[in-house]
């Protein structure tokens, strides 16, 4: 096969050296090999691996970047490989964004409204919907996000961890309010 730095990239991607699986995929995303195109499953994989380990290298600025870029790409596309690698990469995005010292509120809501939208059955749902409560919370729609906690709360699809999760901001927006 003609695309070696697609097999480099996933050797490296799976031996966690994640730089070199970087340099390697972006050969292949920068550089397509017209002689030899990869297969919506082999995309997939390259898409995933990139986004992963973009993500593991922890360089935030960098991963929102590339990854927000990507993500309008591949959103767009009608292939079940490609669907499935972008519901990963909207929900790494929205993690990352939401991992922040000073997160963007007001960004994360749209983020996570969208991604509740368009992945419907989600593995995510649960903690997209629990940022998506506490992302109205933040940007002073405090009834609706407790709406959404207090749904999330008694919903029996959804981990416990969430759940205590939920609780705690409900209970800390009590004493708030009690304190007022």
């Amino acid at each position: 096969s003609l695309n070696y730095p697609y097999y480099r990239g996933l050797i490296n991607f799976h031996q966690k050296n994640y730089p070199e699986a970087i340099i390697e995929f972006e050969k292949v995303l920068v550089k397509q090999n017209t002689s030899n195109q990869l297969t919506p499953r082999q995309t997939a994989d390259l898409l995933m691996g990139y986004v992963e380990a973009l993500y593991q290298l922890k360089d935030q600025n960098r991963f929102k970047t590339v990854v927000r870029a990507l993500s309008q790409d591949i959103n767009s596309s009608k292939s079940a490989p490609i669907l499935n690698v972008s519901e990963r990469v909207n929900y790494l995005l929205i993690e990352a964004f939401a991992g922040e010292a000073k997160p963007e509120w007001k960004e994360i809501e749209q983020m996570t409204k969208g991604f509740r939208e368009k992945f419907q059955k989600s593995p995510y749902t649960a903690r997209i919907g629990y940022l998506y409560g506490l992302s109205l919370i933040k940007n002073s729609r405090v009834a609706e996000g407790k709406e959404i906690l207090n749904l999330l709360t008694s919903d029996e699809k959804v981990p416990l961890h969430i759940k205590e999760m939920c609780r705690s901001e409900l209970a800390t927006l009590e004493l708030v309010e009690k304190k007022l």
